[in-house]
């Protein structure tokens, strides 16, 4: 009896501290809150779009290598939703984190039918999927998929800000209405690689103009505005990043891939970045200086610093004009944006290959740990791109100086006051309880008659189990039953009524979708397209990367 209760005891504590190394992936879309850091989905190597959601709790994970990291993970087990189906992944979408935690997505890329659930929201705390209402675009068709594009949250406002992107599931050789003028030439096919002979149409156009989902209100608005001045600006652009910077009430738009008006694809530079204005709806182009300029890409992150005057880019990939040549994941791949200054300053790299890398996921923790994880990178034999699940620490602290950690948490324990959590508080008392059973067995084992322990498993259980975390300061929303498909609980904003600007049309959107069908989890991998009339090859995946 000794020996199998001490078995079960151990067999406890391994099961509580169980953690997993999940498949290296690109593409998934990644946030912290209370020091835990969610990553959803992505695209394994060879392997079929991904719809799970990992944990990584920083609050549990003892000092050590910081590439003992990517085998912490944990896979949370989603709750059933009726509105939106299990199996259907949104990959390349565009996505937010909110201040609470909670995970906007809204469209993506899939090669199954039409997503029944195009905007939706993750919540963190009681891991359920809620729908939100879908954008309908009257001129263009009403239901558009959009993906690769970008979203933004702006605190003052509680409204998100999307723009940018492709579409999917478009008519072929459909035209783009504006306000102003019609755009054509845009959609071409692509080929489903798990069904060579089914094909798919994309169109260049994602979000045209500025577009805001209000989360107090549950309804969508537009802007009237011309998305860039007539200087010559990229007019279509795709895989770039978004950064709201609070001083200037600004949206930063950094890199990624445009086309221009004769629909000539090329990377974009970093010399300049677009701006909009969310107060007076207006954009810019911003001139940049500095001693070295990253090189144009798109795929890249960028992180807003605690100072909130400095952008950490990280990474990317380079696609030459002549796309029929490969893409390059960039060398030159960390650099600071003075955005008083309005300059770039180069940082202290790590050797190849494990630095560079795309299309993958960056996570501020504590405001002074960057976290990037997963993404594409070069293999070990420089012919191809592969997947990666690694995950590299910098101390952004001194945002002039980021450096890469050898460990974490750090051993100086400078900003890394985590909780013991089980770690320290949960397994001691574990142990303790352990010594305690096994002290009384000694003592026991002289009597003649050893009367059979009882344990209360449950209790046990119950008393060391780690509590969710707690968010304060948002209440239930307000939202019109017609357009509020997803319950008040849901809505994590205080209810209060945002007038718009002036020059924006407001209206609700219904969510109702013309395609019943559930969508499967299908594979693919680089998706050849047919060349368009222009022949530029822009195709979804861009040299491989996506």
């Amino acid at each position: 009896m000794k020996a199998s209760f001490l078995l079960s005891c151990i067999s406890l504590l391994i099961v509580i501290i169980k953690s997993e190394k999940i498949s290296p992936r690109a593409g998934s879309r990644c946030v912290c809150s209370s020091n835990k850091i969610f990553c959803y989905g992505g695209k394994p190597d060879n392997a079929n779009y991904d719809n799970s959601i990992y944990l990584l709790d920083l609050n549990n994970i003892d000092r050590g290598p910081v590439t003992d990291l990517m085998k912490k993970w944990t896979e949370i087990t989603v709750g059933q939703s009726s509105s939106v189906p299990r199996n259907e992944y949104r990959y390349d979408s565009q996505f937010v984190a909110l201040p609470n935690g909670s995970m906007i997505f809204d469209g993506g890329y899939n090669e199954g039918d039409l997503l029944k659930a195009k905007t939706v929201i993750f919540d963190i705390e009681s891991y359920t999927w809620n729908i939100l209402p879908n954008f309908e675009d009257a001129k263009n068709g009403g239901y558009r998929q959009t993906y690769s594009g970008t979203a933004t949250y702006l605190p003052a406002t509680k409204r998100i800000a999307f723009y940018g992107g492709k579409t999917l599931n478009a008519a072929l050789n459909s035209n783009f209405t504006t306000n102003s003028r019609q755009l054509s030439n845009l959609t071409y096919e692509i080929i489903a690689d798990q069904d060579p002979t089914k094909k798919l149409i994309a169109s260049s156009v994602g979000y045209y103009y500025q577009t805001f989902f209000n989360l107090n209100t549950n309804t969508w608005t537009t802007t009237t505005v011309d998305p860039f001045p007539p200087n010559g600006s990229p007019l279509l652009t795709s895989y770039q990043t978004s950064t709201f910077h609070p001083r200037t009430q600004t949206i930063i738009y950094i890199g990624g891939y445009s086309l221009d008006d004769a629909l000539k694809g090329s990377t974009v530079p970093l010399d300049s970045y677009i701006a909009f204005n969310t107060g007076s709806t207006t954009w810019k182009v911003q001139n940049l200086t500095g001693v070295s300029i990253p090189g144009p890409r798109y795929l890249h992150t960028a992180t807003l610093l605690q100072t909130e005057d400095d952008i950490l880019v990280y990474g990317g990939a380079f696609q030459p004009k002549n796309a029929s040549l490969p893409a390059e994941i960039v060398r030159d791949y960390i650099y600071t944006l003075d955005l008083t200054k309005f300059s770039w300053t180069a940082h202290n790299k790590l050797p190849e290959p494990m630095g560079p890398r795309a299309n993958h996921s960056a996570v501020l923790v504590n405001d002074t740990r960057l976290f990037i994880m997963f993404g594409k990178r070069r293999s070990a034999t420089n012919t191809s791109f592969v997947a990666t699940d690694s995950i590299l620490v910098l101390n952004v602290k001194d945002r002039a100086a980021p450096v890469f950690l050898d460990n974490y948490p750090h051993p100086s324990g400078e900003d890394d006051s985590f909780s013991s959590g089980l770690a320290g508080g949960a397994i001691a008392g574990i142990i303790t309880i352990i010594a305690f059973v096994l002290y009384r067995i000694k003592r026991k084992g002289k009597e003649e008659n050893l009367k059979e322990m009882h344990v209360d498993w449950d209790g046990i259980d119950n008393g060391y189990r780690e509590d969710p975390p707690v968010v304060t300061g948002f209440s239930l929303g307000s939202g019109s039953p017609t357009t509020t498909a997803v319950p008040p609980i849901y809505v994590p904003y205080d209810a209060e009524n945002v007038a718009e600007k002036p020059n924006e049309t407001s209206q609700a959107h219904s969510s109702v979708l013309n395609n019943d069908h559930l969508i499967k989890p299908d594979v693919y991998e680089d998706i050849p397209r047919k060349t368009k009339p222009d022949n530029d090859n822009n195709n979804r995946s861009i040299g491989g990367l996506l």
